[in-house]
């Protein structure tokens, strides 16, 4: 699966966010799914974002740490 990465920052806080761009291919989502919540935990969102946000159903994860992003694409790609 390509995956595209770019960062990303919010207007409030600058923070930066490492975002993982992708086409959810069939039959993919649960498997990704179950596998982020397992490695990286629960997710935040919005400003509660510590360390990922869930957003596969719409072909993106937002990750706070690089290596968390690198982790994916190695799993994913």
């Amino acid at each position: 699966m390509f995956i595209h990465t770019h960062r990303a920052h919010t207007r409030k806080d600058f923070k930066p966010y490492y975002v993982a761009a992708f086409t959810l291919q069939k039959g993919m989502y649960e498997p990704m799914s179950d596998w982020c919540y397992q490695t990286f935990g629960e997710p935040g969102d919005g400003e509660d974002l510590d360390r990922w946000e869930d957003q596969i159903w719409y072909g993106e994860i937002w990750f706070r740490d690089e290596q968390d992003l690198m982790m994916f694409k190695l799993r994913w790609s």
